[in-house]
């Protein structure tokens, strides 16, 4: 009898150890997933940043760059068609 119960308390030590570092391993997993998620967020919130900020200067770049020339032929050739497909539509 005696020998039964010592096979199971090795038994029992052993599973208490496998569950211990079960819950060691498992908890190394959700610290690396929390440190993951806040570098993420920390990433996120720098480019939102930098976008907010450079959002000013960046427009006005662009809008330096924008042809003129360009938009107001574009714009008066779609005005023309404009006038042209309603005066003939507006004759049938």
């Amino acid at each position: 009898m005696p020998h039964e119960a010592t096979g199971t308390t090795n038994i029992g030590s052993r599973l208490a150890t496998q569950i211990g570092n079960a819950a060691a391993t498992a908890g190394e997993k959700v610290d690396a997933a929390i440190g993951y998620a806040k570098q993420r967020t920390q990433a996120f919130t720098d480019s939102a940043h930098q976008l907010v900020d450079g959002s000013w200067s960046g427009l006005k770049g662009v809008a330096a760059k924008v042809p003129y020339t360009h938009f107001i032929i574009g714009l008066g050739a779609g005005f023309c068609l404009g006038w042209f497909a309603r005066r003939h539509s507006s004759r049938s």
